[in-house]
């Protein structure tokens, strides 16, 4: 019936580009006679959707009990990627040509109502029951993810250090929609643009799709060496391999049906067992997607061929349960996260909010279906594809104006100065970043950086991570009026330590660390300034490995690790003739830090818990006295007994434990005096040494 159709059509279509005898050849190729027609239900479809989404949801419930249940997101990407290349190119077939407009707005009629709805009710809700500095970070993020570009939005977030303690956005789910969205955005334009050119065959798409696929999966396994896990993770390019791959299956639909049903029914339950296996065996501590993408992406791959024979495994997925929870699986997704995310958020470790949240969340996907999702989907109120689009553009923009709209309301709300506040100290940054001159995470090159008096014969370099990076303004002050010339050497997550580093947030080796830590070990060798101030982060656990095997270090192997680390870069550092001043770390807060500070309360941390970091070796100080001093300014943020976040009224924390550069630029007297007296000391001591020369 279906092949039927398809000439009915094909003998109404008049294209120069085909010939009639070609294009009758190429459908037979591209269609399968023994498939159903787009009309008729293919129930295990929907079974592999309600397959994807439990596991996304168990996953997400508690990751104990399924760690690999991310993977449910690849077996939606080998779905949506085998229907919808398949549409398009049965379109093309049929009518030599795309319709590109009626493609998107069949597309926004299906995926933005519910998704819309979610955005709302995360705006509400967040303004509504999250303390009000968080709606600041989650405002962004929603327009993102009305806008389709949330995944390389949370790219950029996770590579940013000073948002890499956030709590989860509760629209964090939406990248994976937003690789979708943009893989349906674009692909109708590349194949309506390619048709002219490759006049389509089997064999000519396959070979296309194919180069599409392997390319992707390629770049995805250099970005993840390069860039780390998140850029591989989240960034369209990395992932679209897998929707390709779909799309290969969805082409070659027919080629399948021409395999034994004993051959095909193995094929579906091997992919079942490995995509089970990879749901339990993989965990977050893996490079994802990198190479072992192939396994649950195959595995996806292999179900969907083998899942249409008739076999145990079909009749599971057809069944009833599995069918309903698939029709509503994109109604799931969506509505999962917010409420998990939230409810932790307000109640964090409590079972009964969790509990309370997927009952919600549950009931709130399956009324969106039934009221919202499924009647604007069946309805044909919109014919015109552009009045789709036209509407879709609308109702993001809304979403987007009632964002701004609680923003304004929340600044000038009671809390809304505390907000502001609280906001102002986590955009605190000093002059040496606005002039690039703290390094990030990709980069090697170090500009010049001078500052304070260029032309003195004393030098000081600052050299250190982020903590050093916050001294800038206070040692930059102190060296202007004492006449010392400043060369600013500071890099994000890189202390001077001689340590192997590894970057948690990327799951890589930190080398561009090892290498701008040489070439500025190497430059002070040349230089042998008359100072260098050393500070560094001190709770480097997770982040050191064994310079030996590589291996990332537990907590007792890298205390030990930093103490033989360090001790081997001031050594080196000592040869210089330079002296050595070792600023104690910041008292560290505790996460819940800017909630207290949201709600006026005293906030901050006990001193003894808060200044516990990695160790210092005490006998190397001891042993070099003349030549190492210490710097301990903890007493400006600290009592006897507890360490506050606020000083005399003013926020003075970041983050939970970077200072703000306006309350560092306060303390520079006692640079001022550490400069002046080491330039005292060396004074005194030049007499004699003339007399020895």
């Amino acid at each position: 019936m279906r092949l039927k159709t398809f000439c009915a059509s094909l003998a109404q279509a008049r294209s120069p580009a085909y010939g009639r005898r070609e294009l009758n050849k190429d459908a037979k190729a591209l269609l399968p006679e023994t498939e159903p027609s787009q009309s008729t239900r293919r129930p295990e479809i929907q079974g592999l959707r309600a397959l994807a989404i439990l596991a996304v949801i168990i996953y997400h419930s508690s990751n104990a009990w399924l760690p690999g249940g991310f993977i449910g997101v690849d077996l939606f990407f080998v779905i949506s990627g085998a229907l919808i290349v398949r549409t398009l190119i049965d379109e093309i077939l049929a009518t030599h040509r795309i319709d590109i407009l009626g493609f998107w707005g069949r597309r926004a009629k299906r995926l933005i109502p519910n998704a819309a709805l979610v955005l709302i009710f995360v705006l509400l809700s967040s303004a509504l029951l999250l303390p009000s500095y968080r709606y600041r970070t989650i405002y962004p993020d929603v327009i993102s993810a009305a806008g389709f570009w949330s995944n390389y939005h949370f790219a950029n977030n996770a590579f940013d250090y000073f948002r890499a303690n956030d709590l989860p956005s509760p629209v964090l789910h939406f990248w994976s929609l937003s690789i979708e969205e943009q893989f349906y955005i674009a692909l109708p334009i590349v194949l309506s643009a390619a048709t002219p050119l490759l006049r389509w065959s089997r064999r000519r798409l396959t070979l296309t799709l194919a180069l599409i696929c392997v390319s992707s999966f390629a770049f995805g396994l250099y970005a993840i060496e390069k860039h780390g896990s998140p850029f591989a993770f989240f960034h369209t390019e990395t992932r679209i391999w897998q929707l390709v791959l779909g799309g290969l299956i969805g082409v070659h639909f027919s080629h399948f049906g021409k395999v034994s049903e004993r051959l095909r029914s193995a094929i579906g339950y091997a992919g079942a067992l490995a995509f089970l296996l990879c749901c339990f065996l993989l965990n977050d501590d893996v490079s994802y997607p990198g190479i072992w993408s192939i396994l649950p992406t195959t595995a996806a791959a292999l179900i969907l061929i083998g899942s249409a024979s008739p076999s145990y495994l079909k009749s599971f997925l057809s069944n009833k349960r599995m069918v309903e929870i698939g029709d509503r699986s994109y109604s799931l997704y969506l509505w999962h996260w917010p409420l998990l995310a939230i409810a932790t958020e307000c109640w964090p470790d409590s079972w009964v909010a969790k509990t309370t949240a997927i009952a919600a969340f549950t009931i709130l996907a399956v009324v969106a279906y039934k009221f919202v999702e499924e009647p604007i989907h069946r309805s044909e109120s919109m014919p015109l594809p552009a009045l789709r689009l036209i509407t879709a553009v609308a109702t993001l923009a809304l979403i987007i104006s009632l964002g701004n709209l609680i923003d304004v309301t929340l600044r000038i709300s009671p809390s809304g100065a505390r907000t502001t506040s609280i906001a102002a100290a986590q955009n605190d940054f000093g002059q040496n970043y606005t002039d690039h001159c703290h390094l990030d995470f990709d980069s090697t090159t170090q500009p010049p950086c001078v500052y304070g008096e260029s032309g003195a014969s004393q030098t000081v370099v600052l050299f250190g991570d982020s903590h050093a990076a916050q001294w800038f303004a206070p040692l930059v002050k102190a060296a202007t009026q004492a006449k010392w010339k400043v060369l600013v050497r500071t890099k994000t997550s890189c202390p001077s330590a001689d340590a192997s580093m590894w970057y948690p947030p990327g799951k890589i080796p930190y080398a561009a660390c090892s290498k701008w830590r040489a070439a500025v070990t190497e430059e002070i060798s040349q230089l042998r300034p008359d100072l260098i101030i050393l500070a560094n982060y001190s709770h480097y656990y997770g982040w050191l490995r064994d310079p030996n095997t590589g291996e990332v270090l537990d907590r007792p192997a890298a205390r030990k690790e930093w103490v033989r680390a360090t001790d081997v870069m001031m050594t080196t550092l000592l040869k210089t003739g330079s002296h050595l001043l070792l600023i104690r770390d910041n008292p560290k807060m505790l996460p819940s830090y800017v909630d207290c500070l949201q709600s006026y309360g005293l906030c901050g941390r006990n001193r003894h818990d808060a200044l516990n970091g990695m160790p210092v070796d005490e006998k190397m100080l001891t042993s070099h006295q003349h030549e190492i001093s210490t710097l301990d300014l903890s007493n400006q943020v600290c009592d006897e007994n507890f360490c506050s976040a606020e000083n005399s009224g003013s926020i003075i924390y970041q983050d939970t434990h970077h200072l703000t550069a306006t309350f560092t630029a306060s303390m520079w007297r006692q640079f001022l005096s550490k400069l002046s007296d080491l330039k005292q000391a060396r004074a005194d001591t030049e007499p004699t040494n003339a007399g020895i020369r």
